[in-house]
């Protein structure tokens, strides 16, 4: 297991934020990581900016197509690979049509871009 801790700080608050991966692969917990710094970091920045009695635009951005498709992959994949433990301990052979199924359905899904986050 890796175990990541993130302390961050403007100088004057700090955050603490631990980050555990059992993946052999830790390029995902990598980008984790670096996604939550780089937004704590936007915050503070954006905290810093604010002046007392300003109006404060809360609309969320929606997601891109990209990153749409991700989550869909990501969601099909994560659902693959507890179908896959079943198989290795015998529970189902594989052959079954909703096993077959959410296989093709993770590979139609996949992009070579996505490996980075596996």
């Amino acid at each position: 297991m890796v175990n990541i801790v993130v302390t961050f700080t403007d100088g004057k608050e700090t955050v603490t934020e631990t980050f555990q991966s059992r993946s052999a692969n830790d390029a995902w917990l990598r980008s984790v990581v670096r996604s939550r710094i780089d937004s704590l970091t936007a915050s503070y920045a954006y905290a810093a900016s604010l002046v007392n009695g300003s109006s404060v635009d809360t609309t969320v951005a929606p997601k891109t197509q990209a990153e749409i498709d991700l989550d869909d992959f990501m969601t099909k994949y994560s659902h693959w690979q507890q179908i896959k433990k079943a198989v290795d301990i015998g529970i189902i052979t594989g052959a079954e049509t909703s096993v077959v199924n959410a296989k093709n359905a993770v590979t139609a899904a996949f992009k070579p871009a996505y490996l980075q986050f596996l």
